[in-house]
């Protein structure tokens, strides 16, 4: 097989070569001038700048003597005499008459083939029609015709997309091949002499600033691409325009996406660190929230490295790998694992330095020739409150798994290329191949509610508790954890249990930044949602800003000039939908035509799916108010994407294995509930709904006594 790609990519260059002997004498006379002018423009250049001497005239300003006639059949004084011809005989009576007795000839021709052509095509239709619909319950067998094209056509053409996927990989392996053939096209396409009467013009103009010969160069551009656009047919060039064209379509639709994210950060960096939303079922208040911790865990991280950069300038020389390595070394042997850790560490390697003030106890830092101390223009800050900063920034940076505790699993990207320095991550929702994504995967940690309690906790000397510093809190459903005012009514501060009023949870959210701040940055936020504010007591919804989501937009596409597209899909999706159910409901068989046609529908609705999928986005309307309900609202547009959020990133049924476990243990479903008899429930059938309203009709009524003890 590799023989036959060598003797395919030789037959390549052959064929390249051959189409640039057909060009050679218009190509190298081109390339030739152009390194004429090249050379002349350096003369004149620096004739000019070493000794002011302008008398020198390059030859830039010559336009080339190229036959346009005979290299694209272009003759401009043709075209000017037919269309001055045209022009004169648009209005002439006698060539309009002609013109329209013409007209309706060849109309009448047309005529007489399409009242021909129509019967037999309605016949061949409805012929097709009645073969197709014939009714069957053959399950699982192909057609004839389908099967006679699967044995003859499907191995011969899974051996030609091997061939290619094979020849393509070797192409890969042997860049040498695409190297010549890029030198060989480049040549054939008059690249190079774009290229070189760009430098010579830029050389000449550089001397002698001549405003009146761009008139000139635009022309010699214009003739140079006429031999440029020869080189190959037109619908090639067209073929090439469309790809520019979407690759420019894809790119703007990303930077849209992008920006509609730098939007939403500047957004949530706006709002205080406790964020509540609220909406009915189905507002996507938990696709808001993941959406907001996904971009939070970034901006962590992004930030993180910002800052560490801001102390890398305080002290330039000091080896800050140095460090980095040490940290390292300690985090793996669990020397340090968390902030606390981090600074205790610092101090210690501090007091060492300060009882042996040397290099070595600083990282091999030169103290003869580096200042330990920097002068903000505020405060003077010491080299080792530096290192300490940059350690706790460093090991936030630098954790391996997302920053997010939460009562519901979430899907990160944590995408990092590291080759033994500074790592660095992909914080990009929006280019990253959906087939790499599963590469870089990890997982909200599992949020345990005592490490947010500062009081008692459920689990008596719970090992995590305490542990808690920096991070994303986010919890759904917070009502049905928290509670308020009515919900906890009965609860007592003083039980030995851990409750909602005594395990002191609103003081952690009241004192969280204290631990979480680092060189003033707080790497801390909390979000939760429910369905209304009220659900949640008055003193922890107050150091919320309640977000309600107003409304949500229809899903929009970032990406433009997709009109054609959509009309596309509209066109043949709904219409296929209705040939394939009438199908599928006459027919148990694969057939011929359903099989083709599926397949041709099936590939643009891929393609179709997966342009909305990454490249569309909703807006969600969202009113802001302070956690007291002071009625003071102001509304915010919020941009969910669809690369972004929906991306395997959580489950809206987050609690649903708890109802799965249940359902599966009672062994019915809702083909076993009883039906009603009829379209008027009896009294037996109201029994049988166990409701408190009918319990509570049937005491206060005679049936009392036909209310049971078991039903009591």
């Amino acid at each position: 097989m590799k023989k036959i790609y060598h003797g395919l990519l030789i037959a390549a260059i052959g064929l390249s070569v051959c189409m640039i002997a057909s060009r050679i004498g218009v190509l190298g006379d081109r390339i030739i001038a152009s390194l004429l002018d090249f050379g002349t423009s350096l003369v004149f250049y620096f004739r000019f700048i070493f000794f002011a001497d302008e008398s020198f005239v390059p030859t830039v300003n010559e336009l080339p003597e190229i036959d346009l006639i005979g290299l694209i059949g272009l003759d401009v004084m043709e075209i000017q005499r037919r269309l001055r011809a045209f022009g004169d005989g648009f209005f002439n009576r006698d060539v309009f008459a002609a013109y329209n007795i013409q007209l309706f000839l060849s109309l009448n021709n047309f005529s007489k083939i399409v009242l021909l052509l129509v019967p037999v095509f309605f016949i061949l239709i409805l012929l097709a029609g009645q073969m197709l619909y014939r009714s069957n319950n053959n399950y699982g067998e192909n057609s004839r015709p389908l099967q006679f094209c699967l044995d003859h056509f499907t191995k011969p053409l899974r051996r030609i997309r091997a061939f290619w996927k094979g020849f393509w990989s070797f192409v890969k392996i042997h860049g040498i091949y695409t190297k010549l053939l890029l030198f060989l096209w480049l040549f054939n396409l008059n690249v190079f002499t774009i290229l070189m009467e760009a430098l010579a013009y830029y050389f000449y103009f550089a001397a002698s600033v001549d405003i009146r010969s761009l008139a000139v160069q635009a022309l010699k551009l214009l003739i140079d691409l006429f031999v440029l656009f020869s080189a190959l047919p037109l619908i090639v060039w067209m073929s090439f325009g469309f790809v520019l064209f979407d690759k420019w379509r894809k790119a703007r639709g990303l930077d849209v996406l992008r920006h509609y994210e730098r939007r939403n950060r500047g957004f949530i960096n706006s709002t205080p660190l406790s964020i509540m939303l609220v909406g009915t079922m189905g507002s996507k208040k938990t696709t808001t929230m993941t959406d907001m911790v996904l971009s939070v865990n970034a901006e962590f991280r992004d930030k993180a490295l910002e800052l560490m950069l801001k102390q890398e300038k305080r002290f330039v020389n000091f080896r800050w790998i140095l460090l980095e390595k040490d940290l390292q070394a300690r985090m793996e042997d669990r020397t340090i694992f968390n902030l606390a850790s981090i600074r205790q560490y610092i101090r210690t390697l501090r007091s060492e330095f300060e009882r042996h003030p040397v290099s070595a106890n600083l990282f091999d830092y030169n103290l003869a020739d580096n200042p330990v101390t920097y002068d903000d223009g505020l405060t003077v800050i010491g080299i080792w409150d530096t290192i300490e900063i940059y350690a706790q920034l460093y090991f936030i940076y630098v954790v391996e798994s997302s920053y997010s505790l939460s009562n519901y699993s979430i899907r990160f990207d944590t995408m990092v290329s590291d080759l033994g320095n500074l790592p660095l991550y992909d914080n990009d929702f929006f280019d990253r191949p959906s087939t790499h994504a599963r590469d870089g995967s990890s997982y909200a940690h599992i949020l345990d509610f005592d490490v947010l309690r500062l009081g008692l906790k459920m689990i008596r000397d719970n090992v995590k508790s305490g542990s808690f510093e920096f991070g994303i809190v986010s919890i759904t459903e917070i009502a049905k954890e928290r509670g308020n005012q009515n919900d906890v009514r009965e609860i007592r501060a003083v039980s030995p249990e851990a409750n909602q009023k005594n395990d002191l949870f609103n003081d952690s959210l009241k004192l969280c930044r204290h631990a979480a701040t680092v060189d003033n940055y707080p790497f801390i936020r909390f979000f939760d949602d429910d369905q209304r504010a009220d659900s949640l007591n008055a003193d922890n919804r107050e150091l919320h800003d309640v977000i309600n989501i107003a409304s949500t937009s229809e899903l929009r596409l970032a990406m433009p000039g997709f009109v054609f597209g959509d009309m596309l899909y509209d066109l043949i999706v709904p219409r296929f939908d209705v040939f394939w159910k009438k199908l599928r409901h006459l027919r148990g068989d694969s057939t011929l035509t359903g099989f083709l046609l599926q397949n041709l529908v099936a590939a643009y609705y891929r393609y179709y799916t997966r342009i909305y999928n990454r490249f569309g986005y909703m807006v969600s309307v969202l009113e802001i108010q302070s956690g007291k309900m002071d009625g003071s609202v102001f509304e915010q547009d919020y941009y969910l994407a669809v690369k972004k959020i929906y991306a395997n990133r959580f489950a809206t049924d987050c609690f649903a294995d708890f109802f799965a476990e249940g359902a599966a243990r009672s062994g019915m479903g809702i083909n076993d509930y009883v039906c009603y008899r009829s379209s008027k429930a009896s009294v037996e059938e109201l029994k049988e709904q166990n409701s408190y309203f009918i319990r509570r009709l049937m005491q206060m009524t005679d049936n009392t006594d036909d209310i049971t003890d078991e039903g009591e």
